[in-house]
């Protein structure tokens, strides 16, 4: 997982309240994500993320013959992994 879908794994309210809550800053970027009602970064369609120079959600393109393993590890899921590596299913057989 990257940061933000930690963040999104972990719930950003409920984060920012125990940060706040043990005297953490906060970044103005979270707190106009937690302004607009949402609750994580992404939709849960996953085909819009926080633009963070606009304050508001924006489409994510995805550029013609571009493959994304976490599109991918979502559709068809992991067929073995250990700590190091994961052996993800892409659908091709």
């Amino acid at each position: 997982m990257g940061p933000f879908q930690l963040w999104d794994a972990a719930g950003v309210a409920g984060t920012v309240g125990r940060m706040r809550a043990a005297g953490e800053r906060v970044s103005p970027v979270v707190e106009g994500l937690l302004a607009t009602g949402a609750e994580g970064w992404r939709r849960r369609d996953g085909r819009e993320c926080f633009d963070a120079n606009s304050g508001s959600f924006r489409t994510v393109t995805e550029a013609e013959g571009i493959a994304r393993i976490a599109k991918f590890r979502s559709a068809n899921g992991v067929v073995r992994s250990n700590p190091g590596a994961s052996l993800v299913d892409l659908g091709d057989a």
